[in-house]
């Protein structure tokens, strides 16, 4: 267990030591109707750090975030010595924040725009749905459902301009919440 831990420490220091984090998510990003203003990040910044920022939502890999809050209180309530160093409260919190985080509605729902999705009723899409469909739609090209999504947001200026907002606010709510459950996780190291 304790090696997991380890490697989720490591992980989520790896993510947000990547340029594309220190560059960019301290910014409002794509926003700039100038180009020579625009703050986009490069593609290579932004596929490095969202290659590793999906393994912390992937279930098939060993730092998925629901794998380790489990293991983290298996621990806790396994453990034999007292943890005096570790807060299960505050672990609770900011496992709460992101998962809150990941399901909470995104704003692209509110516009009423005529948008023929295939097995979607409307536009309400969860952070976590944003994040696979410009993950799997458009940088990974991996699913073609999510590609037709994908280009449709992307067809509307204004909706593609709340699709980018949201994605990149993800990715850095996301990275700072992966960093401090990691920062909480070193006590029990």
């Amino acid at each position: 267990m304790l090696e997991e831990f380890e490697l989720f420490v490591e992980e989520a220091y790896r993510l947000t030591n990547k340029s594309f984090c220190k560059n960019y998510l301290n910014i409002d990003v794509g926003f700039s109707p100038n180009r020579e203003l625009d703050t986009s990040p490069h593609i290579e910044q932004l596929e490095s750090y969202v290659l590793h920022f999906r393994k912390f939502l992937q279930p098939n890999d060993r730092v998925y975030v629901y794998r380790i809050n489990n293991l983290v209180r298996t621990y806790i309530k396994n453990s034999e010595n007292e943890i005096n160093n570790f807060n299960l409260e505050h672990w609770t919190i900011v496992f709460n924040t992101l998962k809150h985080l990941l399901n909470v509605q995104s704003l692209i729902g509110r516009f009423k725009i005529d948008m023929k999705l295939e097995n979607y009723s409307d536009l309400s899409f969860s952070l976590l749905e944003i994040f696979k469909i410009k993950t799997y739609g458009d940088l990974s090209h991996l699913d073609r459902q999510k590609r037709e999504i994908h280009l449709k947001l992307s067809s509307n200026k204004t909706i593609e301009a709340l699709y980018r907002h949201e994605y990149y606010s993800l990715l850095s709510e996301g990275g700072e919440l992966f960093l401090e459950m990691s920062e909480l996780i070193t006590t029990l190291i």
